[in-house]
């Protein structure tokens, strides 16, 4: 476990332990060298010493761009969002500089791999990360950090949203109420409708409202083409493979990839077992 590094509102209030990935920074009593590092975080709470900081591992197959996705819509809003002529913009309009955006769509469309991509770019850049954190955590462990360090990037991730439906500090935090700037917050759904209408169709809580449905050919394509071990990609079967697969979403095609070329059943084989557990089968069951 690292050595935690305490660092302190410079207004006073409650400190933040940070609990650092890699070497904890040197003792010094600048806050330059207590800034917080790059990464992905959660948010504890101690009664004692306030909020506490640690590092989450995110563990994820090797992501894969793809055409004519509405994911990669998402992933260049926020990257464009983060620049600075946007955020000069803001100032210029005096709005608070943030945004909301709700992902829905139904289960393996691809909704965590775009999170996982985003993810990747915001600490790319610097930003840090605070992944399915609870709300009340957030605006004190924000104000902190922009206090020390007040060009860094934040990213507020809720996964599950449902979960979250009723919880005034969402709210308060969609709403601007809390003040927080430079700051973008990521909700996805698999049940849009369990959504209430003043979440979704309120724009000033969620700017953009994007559904990620089953990739086009082109995509499945794509996917295919990029998993499938190189030597034993064969771009005529794969061909035959996306005329087979429509309405499939990626976690299907990931099955038939394990199924048909890891475990050794034949191509008709894993389609039907797919679309038999999916209900995409045409074949009627028996009485």
């Amino acid at each position: 476990m690292p050595q935690p590094t305490h660092f302190h509102h410079p207004e006073g209030g409650r400190s933040i332990t940070y609990f650092g990935n890699g070497s904890t920074p040197p003792p010094d009593t600048t806050i330059r060298n207590k800034a917080i590092r790059p990464g992905v975080y959660e948010i504890n709470r101690s009664m004692s010493t306030g909020w506490i900081i640690q590092p989450v591992e995110i563990k994820r197959d090797g992501l894969i761009d793809l055409p004519e996705s509405n994911s990669e819509m998402v992933l260049k809003e926020i990257d464009h969002f983060f620049t600075a002529g946007v955020k000069a913009r803001y100032i210029k309009y005096n709005f608070l500089y943030r945004r909301g955006i709700l992902m829905y769509g139904d289960p393996g469309t691809g909704k965590t791999a775009t999170v996982y991509k985003i993810i990747d770019k915001v600490i790319a850049k610097g930003g840090v990360v605070f992944y399915n954190c609870e709300a009340e955590y957030i605006a004190p462990v924000v104000n902190r950090i922009h206090a020390i360090q007040p060009d860094v990037q934040i990213l507020v991730i809720w996964e599950e949203f449902e979960r979250y439906k009723r919880n005034t500090d969402v709210l308060q935090l969609l709403d601007g109420g809390k003040q927080l700037n430079n700051v973008v917050y990521l909700a996805t759904t698999n049940y849009i409708d369990q959504i209430p209408p003043r979440l979704r169709n309120r724009p000033s809580r969620f700017a953009r409202l994007v559904e990620v449905g089953p990739p086009s050919a082109e995509a499945r394509k794509a996917f295919l083409m990029n998993r499938i071990h190189p030597e034993d990609v064969d771009e005529n079967v794969v061909d035959e493979i996306v005329l087979k697969t429509e309405g499939w979403v990626i976690d299907h095609l990931t099955e038939f990839i394990r199924s048909h070329y890891v475990v050794g059943m034949s191509q008709d084989e894993a389609i039907s077992n797919i679309n038999k557990m999916n209900g995409l089968d045409s074949d009627p069951e028996p009485d």
